[in-house]
């Protein structure tokens, strides 16, 4: 099989296996399927730490002023709760 025809077949929608599958993005999910947000919180606190430990990292290493060294984690956060309040719209859009 060449790389063309895997590319195409990974590419292509086998409806029955998407319904069947868990993330089901289809339709939406039905109660069975529902799982608990404490997995997805635990990640959305850990990743908005490692985003503004990156952004204090990078100012630290660039010899950033400490004032502006105490700007670095109010934008990262901030930029933070936008993306985590776009996705907590989202999912709220999904709900019956």
């Amino acid at each position: 099989m060449s790389i063309v025809d895997k590319i195409n077949q990974w590419w292509s929608l086998d409806e029955t296996a998407e319904k069947n599958s868990a993330d089901n993005p289809l339709e939406p999910l039905s109660d069975d399927q529902k799982q608990n947000s404490f997995a997805l919180l635990t990640l959305a606190f850990g990743w908005g730490f490692l985003v503004t430990g990156l952004m204090i990292g990078g100012a630290l290493g660039a010899g950033v002023p400490f004032t502006d060294l105490l700007a670095a984690p109010f934008m990262g956060n901030s930029i933070n709760f936008m993306i985590g309040a776009a996705a907590g719209r989202v999912l709220e859009k999904g709900k019956p």
